[in-house]
């Protein structure tokens, strides 16, 4: 049998837990750097040092920040252990959608035809990502985002609950995009839209 770990004991990893005993995943415990000696949803918070390396299990990465789930993906990865992928049954996901290692894809969310989710992306509850749209690694589509159709999304971005992306702009890479903004053109990497006042 794979064991499942989920790495991240906070209020994003209860929902990939129960995203995984979903899908009939078994997860063995929780992992998690500081909430350890506790339980989450039934389950042992353990430090990742109390697991052996092996074969037989997959971690999913349930942390919000872009920065530190691709640094920990990455790291466990070059040890030969496998993200885990959580889709929910009841996130669209059309035949010719692709979808990389470690996504979390909620209840809710929509990926339309031609689609390409790098990895380790979350799509958050309801959010959409239209057809012909490429989401880089390692991005956060927060609750009832719209990306428009052939939208060129970099890594490690961040849109913010409600945001809207018009179709064909493109957006560089390290780019936070605030709830509720609506993006009419392309935005440069490591910038943020609208700019703070």
């Amino acid at each position: 049998m794979t064991h499942c770990y989920i790495y991240g004991a906070g209020g994003h990893g209860k929902v990939v837990f129960h995203t995984l005993a979903s899908m009939g995943k078994t997860i063995t415990a929780f992992l998690d750097d500081k909430l350890t000696h506790e339980q989450r949803c039934g389950l042992p918070i353990l430090t990742p040092a109390d697991i052996q390396d092996s074969a037989t299990y997959t971690i999913h990465f349930a942390i919000g920040n872009n920065r530190i789930r691709h640094a920990l993906q990455t790291a466990w990865q070059q040890r030969d252990i496998s993200a885990a992928t959580a889709v929910h049954p009841r996130a669209t996901c059309y035949p010719s959608t692709t979808i990389g290692t470690g996504n979390f894809l909620t209840a809710g969310s929509i990926t339309d035809p031609d689609a390409v989710i790098g990895a380790g992306c979350i799509l958050n509850h309801n959010s959409v990502v239209e057809h012909d749209t490429l989401i880089g690694d390692f991005c956060h589509i927060a609750q009832c985002a719209v990306i428009g159709g052939g939208v060129r999304l970099c890594t490690q971005c961040l849109v913010g609950a409600g945001a809207v992306i018009l179709p064909y702009i493109t957006i560089g890479n390290h780019v936070t995009i605030a709830a509720g903004a609506t993006v009419t053109h392309d935005l440069p990497d490591n910038s943020t839209f609208p700019l703070p006042m």
